[in-house]
């Protein structure tokens, strides 16, 4: 029977549909339903397609978007190489986003406290002190 698709093709699918919608969404700058489906499947690869397309009044929500995902990536991340990768990310990001600037420096500051406690992650720590931040 042809409902038994395996849950990988069907999250393909599912992906493939979410990324189709947003291109005809951007095509027609439709900026809040965009971004509403941007917020709805968090997801770093969409964010650097679809996000330089938004104007400035949107900056603000879009580099909220990114620091979730951030912290995600971040939480689930587990050696240096990871690490180096993400602040290096968060380095362009903030960046592109000057005016956001702030936001960004404060998300650091919060990573750098929660992760100071136990259980500490001292090379966390250092790649952002690397990182400039």
């Amino acid at each position: 029977s042809t409902h038994c698709i395996s849950s990988a093709a069907s999250d393909v699918y599912k992906r493939q549909q979410y990324s189709l919608r947003a291109e005809i969404l951007e095509h027609e700058q439709e900026f809040d339903l965009l971004l509403a489906l941007l917020q709805q499947h968090l997801s770093l690869y969409m964010m650097e397609r679809f996000a330089p397309s938004f104007p400035d009044p949107y900056h603000d929500q879009i580099v909220a978007c990114y620091l979730k995902i951030f912290a995600v990536e971040i939480h689930e991340a587990s050696n240096r190489k990871q690490y180096r990768q993400l602040l290096n990310q968060l380095k362009v990001l903030r960046r592109q986003y000057s005016a956001q600037r702030q936001a960004i420096e404060d998300f650091a500051d919060e990573i750098r406290e929660r992760y100071s406690e136990k259980p500490r992650r001292p090379a966390l720590l250092e790649e952002l002190d690397r990182a400039g931040f």
